[in-house]
């Protein structure tokens, strides 16, 4: 579910997280052996974290605290996904609870990676073609770099998106940025699908 197509949006070679190095042109996980485990252990220090709750604004709001203290972005969101009706909702940063749901064609960047299944990582939001400003125009936000991530079900599906925007002290979210999300992504879908399917059957 996470190896990317060669025309993913962002300016890294595609993520391979099959073992060792294939030969149809994509690269082994970069970067410093040492910095690479201290960024595994964050990962899954912040999956443990988020698990464990049955609600669905409870572990959103848990995703929330845990990608800006993994990735260091000044705003994290989180979108789920109804696959039934093919819209999506935006969870509130205050509370957790799903706001109105719109259709994927209308929800901008997290609707694109939903429907792509696969991460955007960009360093000028407003330069893709799928960036929605409307929000921005509505809170005074100003979105510049941004990272949006699939959440996958236990089928490999997506179910959600998290989005992280404004990398702090860089212009943009690095390789070992995309790494994390990605594998976070992988790590708290379980936890996510559970606390949703608990509440549709409730």
């Amino acid at each position: 579910a996470f190896q990317a197509d060669d025309d993913d949006d962002d300016d890294y070679d595609d993520i391979d997280f099959g073992p060792g190095q294939g030969s149809g042109g994509k690269s082994s996980l970069s970067g410093n052996v040492a910095k690479r485990v201290e960024n595994l252990e964050k990962v899954l220090s912040s999956s443990r974290r988020v698990g464990g709750s049955m609600q669905v604004a409870a572990v959103a709001l848990s995703i929330v605290e845990e990608t800006q203290h993994m990735v260091g972005c000044t705003k994290a969101e989180v979108y789920i996904l109804d696959g039934a009706t093919q819209t999506m909702g935006k969870c509130d940063p205050e509370t957790g609870v799903i706001t109105t749901y719109k259709s994927l064609q209308h929800s901008g960047i997290p609707g694109t990676v939903s429907q792509k299944g696969r991460a955007i990582n960009v360093a000028d939001a407003y330069q893709h073609a799928s960036f929605d400003a409307s929000e921005d125009q509505a809170t005074g936000f100003k979105t510049t770099s941004l990272l949006a991530v699939p959440v996958p079900d236990t089928k490999g599906r997506p179910v959600a998106v998290i989005v992280a925007c404004n990398k702090k002290e860089a212009s943009k979210f690095d390789r070992s940025d995309e790494e994390m999300m990605v594998v976070f992504a992988g790590q708290i879908g379980v936890s996510l699908s559970h606390a949703m399917a608990s509440e549709t059957l409730s």
